[in-house]
């Protein structure tokens, strides 16, 4: 990534504007802040990921966090849990066409996955719920805070509820890496938030942006489509999904990353990731009456399944 494709994706500066606020620190660490605009891009060591803010970094977790189920599952339950399609000020179409739009001009290599209207109604009653099983400081609302000097363990809150002016929607993308999906088991997405104002305030990705023209090639035997799909079968029989649906087996790229760190004084001298080809199973299951749309990802070399790192 850079800091000035972000720039361009994500904000309205010209490119005098990006070259007066953007800096690169001692330890070659590039970002942008646009104090009076409230704006911030972040670029993590070695390039690898980003975060574009243009509100409090705070609030804006506290939106990624409400996307994040209790036991951070996401799996069948964003669905579930906005289930809306739309919200009044924005159609859902229109929020994904200002993302796309985003994405292009950041010069990312991505493909749309989904969108969720975070609704007011469907904010407040997962506050509320949450609130009850967990405590006050669970999904709470922008402009909330821990009010200081209270006891860290019996400490209260200074609680914001969700208000209609805060709603947004979430929209998903994958990378893509030579015209084939991307997945990364440990972050496999790019996440944005756009409000019902059409603005993109929040957008990152822990995953780097990856060129394969330096790329050293070698040719490996991979299993069949057609063995992928009996395996994925067994997986899900396994994980008691038998009604679930296998839609489509499409090859894909997952990868292991590497940073090289310099111990002397912890700077980065440069990052690389061993690309691996992976079969993507998407499959669909009924949810409440919902069809939901799922993956696995299985190495097509070994046949084992991606999980978390783990093979």
């Amino acid at each position: 990534y850079t800091v000035e494709n972000i720039a361009r994706g994500f904000t309205d500066l010209s490119d005098e504007e990006i070259e007066k606020y953007k800096v690169c620190d001692e330890y070659d660490q590039k970002s942008l802040t646009v104090p009076e605009e409230n704006t911030k891009i972040q670029l993590g060591f070695g390039d690898i990921y980003f975060y574009f803010y243009a509100i409090d970094s705070e609030d804006a977790l506290r939106y990624l966090n409400i996307t994040q189920p209790e036991n951070h599952e996401r799996r069948f339950l964003l669905s579930e849990r906005f289930p809306k399609k739309d919200l009044a000020q924005l159609s859902r179409e229109e929020a994904i066409k200002i993302c796309d739009q985003a994405i292009a001009d950041a010069k990312i290599p991505a493909v749309f996955e989904n969108a969720f209207a975070m609704d007011y109604e469907t904010l407040c009653k997962l506050q509320e719920d949450a609130s009850k099983q967990y405590g006050e400081g669970f999904y709470c609302a922008p402009g909330s805070e821990y009010i200081e000097g209270s006891d860290p363990w019996n400490g209260t809150w200074n609680v914001k509820q969700w208000t209609k002016e805060q709603e947004a929607y979430y929209v998903v993308y994958k990378q893509q890496l030579d015209e084939k999906r991307f997945y990364s088991p440990t972050y496999p997405w790019i996440e944005l938030f756009v409000n019902a104002d059409g603005q993109i305030f929040y957008a990152n990705s822990g995953m780097p942006a990856l060129d394969l023209s330096q790329a050293k090639k070698e040719e490996q035997k991979i299993i069949s489509a057609q063995e992928a799909y009996s395996m994925g079968a067994a997986i899900l029989q396994k994980q008691k999904l038998n009604q679930s649906k296998i839609l489509s087996v499409k090859l894909c790229y997952s990868h292991k990353k590497y940073i090289n760190v310099e111990e002397e004084n912890e700077k980065v001298v440069g990052a690389s990731a061993s690309i691996i080809p992976c079969w993507e199973i998407c499959f669909g299951t009924d949810v409440s009456g919902t069809n939901v749309n799922d993956y696995l990802y299985l190495d097509a070399v070994t046949g084992l399944e991606v999980q978390n790192g783990i093979y």
